[in-house]
């Protein structure tokens, strides 16, 4: 490999996320009234490409503060949570993941 793309390889490494989208199911009771089922997504980034426990967590309080504000409930009226998946958006920079024009990470020519 030349010297010059091994070198830009390196870089992307280090300026590259693999981005991920989370689903979920929450199950949420209001005053008493039947259990409500709410659905929701979660994008997260990781630098190594790896999902960890930290990353579940911020996957749950992201979802349920999501749920919280949408439906105007309290945290502790969520009783369920459940990762339905997690899938990978792939390995791009955070201007490539936001549509935003990212030609310093374009391979060279």
């Amino acid at each position: 490999m030349n010297t010059h793309l091994n070198t830009h390889l390196k870089t992307l490494s280090k300026t590259k996320k693999v981005f991920y989208i989370a689903a979920l199911q929450l199950v949420f009771v209001r005053d008493g009234d039947a259990p409500e089922v709410r659905h929701t997504n979660v994008i997260i980034e990781t630098a190594d490409g790896c999902v960890t426990r930290e990353h579940l967590t911020t996957i749950q309080k992201t979802g349920i503060g999501r749920v919280c504000s949408e439906m105007g409930i309290e945290p502790d009226a969520v009783k369920d949570l459940v990762v339905l998946n997690i899938s990978s958006l792939g390995l791009m920079t955070p201007k490539h993941f936001l549509g935003e024009t990212d030609t310093a990470n374009a391979l060279p020519a």
